[in-house]
């Protein structure tokens, strides 16, 4: 009955889109994660391991940029941000962000951002260009129930534990662990956590390495003129259970190596989950003490003149929207918006226990554990 009520409000919506980008003339920042080509999915070499839901067909993605040409206007994040009232006369204003870096950006959406000459800023989570070999806990946990049906044993913190991944439930168990045990913890603890999973896997299944972009595949990317890029940390961490010099590392060493392997500047975060318990008044003070000139969100909403800089609001692209939910949403995202608001709120897990896995492991190639924070 749920998904009857939305596909019937999405059906809707649609069926006035025309009417409503024509008398709601606002500004939207988008946001994308991977980029994939399913023409490709058969081919381990360049088979996407993302979760479905980030993940956008190029195809779609180019759909994407075409419908939205017709009515808006294609700007950077510091264009959309200095003039924040709404113009009634105008086209539509549209800024496109990617989280993640992962190189089918590179080379699968860049030429289609080309075609339209629509900028974009790519948000750079620095370890997982730095050490090719892990995969980020997302796309590790996809890639496992995607390519074993077995039991595992995860040994963390001196305690077993056992995921049936022959069927759903035991899949989205295991799903579920991973997330708590990830998205509520120091990098430290997610590292660890994340460890255990590969060591209970490794002897069964032969972990890829990851597919974001490497530091070469960023500078190249500038010549375009098209693509900027912006600190999404050092591990992708939660910001709010980060202390203030952990978050301050993650923060400076992420811009200091951007800018040294791209040669630009970096003045816009985006914070990693983005939703409000991964924030904290903490971290937001210390972006604006170290410069930035922004930092992104992914609460759903427009870009109006009361729009904070350092809370600036995207619509995440999800990628097993159909045509109907994705015009829907950026016509209406202020309605969903509420819609989602009245619901009741999730209640953040607490913080896992200290990581005491072997931390020589966590180190990148190369590096001792004492400076794998270097």
């Amino acid at each position: 009955m749920k998904s009857l009520f939305k596909s019937c409000l999405m059906q809707s919506i649609s069926a006035i889109v025309p009417l409503l980008r024509q008398v709601r003339r606002r500004k939207l920042v988008l946001l994308y994660h991977e980029i994939f080509d399913q023409r490709e999915q058969e081919d381990d070499a360049r088979r996407s391991h993302c979760h479905p839901e980030m993940a956008v067909e190029v195809t779609v993605f180019a759909r994407h940029l075409k419908w939205l040409s017709t009515f808006a206007d294609f700007v950077t994040l510091d264009q959309i941000m200095e003039e924040r009232v709404d113009s009634p006369g105008s086209r539509w204003q549209v800024a496109i962000t990617f989280d993640d870096a992962y190189r089918n950006v590179f080379r699968l959406a860049l030429p289609i951002l080309e075609h339209y000459r629509a900028p974009a800023i790519v948000f750079v989570p620095v370890y997982y260009l730095e050490d090719q070999r892990r995969l980020p806990w997302w796309d590790l946990g996809a890639f496992i129930v995607s390519n074993l049906r077995d039991v595992i044993q995860v040994k963390y913190q001196g305690k077993l534990q056992v995921f049936d991944l022959r069927d759903a439930p035991g899949q989205q168990a295991f799903l579920n662990a991973l997330s708590q045990h990830c998205y509520y913890a120091t990098s430290e603890q997610m590292l660890a956590y994340q460890v255990a999973v590969e060591l209970a896997v490794r002897d069964r299944l032969t972990l890829p390495h990851n597919q974001f972009a490497r530091p070469d595949e960023l500078a190249a990317a500038t010549s375009s003129g098209l693509i900027t890029y912006g600190s999404h940390g050092v591990h992708h961490i939660n910001m709010a259970q980060a202390s203030i010099t952990q978050a301050r590392h993650e923060l400076a060493r992420s811009a200091e190596l951007i800018t040294e392997w791209t040669g630009q500047g970096v003045s816009w975060f985006s914070y990693p989950y983005g939703k409000e318990e991964f924030r904290s008044p903490a971290t937001g003070s210390l972006i604006r003490q170290l410069g930035f000139r922004g930092a992104v969100i992914n609460n759903a909403d427009y870009v109006t003149a009361a729009a904070d800089f350092y809370e600036v609001p995207r619509l995440s692209v999800i990628g097993t929207w159909s045509t109907a939910a994705f015009r829907s949403w950026v016509v209406a995202v202020d309605f969903f918006n509420r819609m989602k608001a009245a619901r009741p709120r999730r209640v953040p897990a607490t913080a896992v226990e200290p990581a005491t896995a072997e931390v020589a492991y966590l180190a990148p190639l190369g590096r001792s554990p004492e400076d794998r924070h270097e």
